[in-house]
């Protein structure tokens, strides 16, 4: 990589960052029937859930995924979780990001429970009620900023995990942004 690149890289990824910083202060929440709309498109066809792990997973299931009762595995048509029924939280998430459209939707806070997960079992927003840890993503909303319900659908808390808010806000936001930069570079990652 010449110089020039790596300090384009790295302007673009403090612009990025400045801009994903401001992006959430001014995020707005999701209606009622956004919200409605964006779990009824959580329940997906066996043929819909096989050709998105086959376009999320290309090189198939994790193993560790299939082995544990306490596990399941849930797909929507842009990523797949790998979530822990006794933790509360996913282990992993896959996505293939395409680098084209992305930012089309602006950042829609919805945080709520996944409507697939049993209550016990579930994470809910009100177990990130303290100063410390945030909600973070595993499968980040802006790599789901091609229309607004997968972007609705990254808040759902089977896609959340406790991140200090430090490293959620900082590191964690700089390394997304530079995935999204290499997709557009790229084109697919």
């Amino acid at each position: 990589m010449t110089a020039f690149r790596v300090r384009l890289t790295i302007c673009a990824l403090l612009a990025s960052f400045l801009a994903t910083t401001a992006w959430e202060v001014q995020a707005r929440n999701c209606t009622p029937g956004e919200k409605k709309s964006a779990d009824e498109q959580l329940w997906l066809s066996k043929t819909d859930k096989q050709k998105s792990i086959e376009r999320n997973l290309p090189w198939g299931v994790p193993e560790s995924s299939t082995g544990s009762a306490d596990e399941m595995l849930l797909v929507q048509r842009d990523y797949v979780i790998d979530y822990d029924k006794v933790l509360r939280v996913p282990i992993w998430s896959a996505e293939r990001l395409d680098g084209k459209g992305l930012g089309k939707v602006s950042r829609v806070d919805c945080f709520r429970r996944d409507p697939r997960i049993a209550a016990p079992a579930a994470s809910l927003p009100s177990d990130y009620k303290e100063p410390i840890f945030d909600q973070g993503h595993l499968t980040p909303n802006g790599d789901m900023s091609k229309a607004l319900i997968p972007v609705l659908n990254s808040f759902i808390m089977s896609n959340m995990a406790p991140q200090f808010c430090q490293f959620n806000r900082g590191v964690w936001q700089i390394f997304e942004s530079l995935v999204r930069l290499w997709a557009q570079e790229q084109g697919t990652v």
